[in-house]
């Protein structure tokens, strides 16, 4: 990792796409503030939360599923795809980049299939 992304990383910060549940902080004249910064999206976290709740028991396809009959729809309005799904999760399951814990359910899914506190 290059040095300059290794410090974003380090400072907790990020570059690239917002992640679903997040948005860069802006100022009053809405230029992006730097170092940038995320701040929760109340609604999309709601959804971050759900997708964390389904998958304690169901699989990122039965998640898609659910999310999609239930009308949810992703920030661009498309409708979830496992890759979608995934990728809300996949940012929480590994060990990095670790984002604000307004992102982490009180609990999560274990990669050997048991749930570890998060908090």
């Amino acid at each position: 990792m290059s040095a300059m992304l290794h410090r974003t990383f380090e400072d907790g910060r990020h570059r690239g796409h917002d992640p679903y549940g997040y948005r860069s902080e802006r100022d009053e004249d809405g230029q992006l503030l730097h170092p940038r910064q995320l701040a929760a999206v109340p609604e999309e976290a709601e959804v971050v939360r759900r997708i964390w709740r389904e998958l304690q028991h169901r699989s990122f396809d039965a998640v898609t599923r659910v999310l999609n009959a239930d009308g949810l729809r992703t920030r661009d309005g498309h409708v979830w795809t496992r890759d979608a799904v995934k990728d809300v999760w996949r940012p929480i399951a590994r060990p990095w980049p670790r984002f604000a814990p307004a992102r982490v359910p009180a609990t999560s899914p274990d990669p050997s299939g048991t749930t570890r506190s998060v908090a």
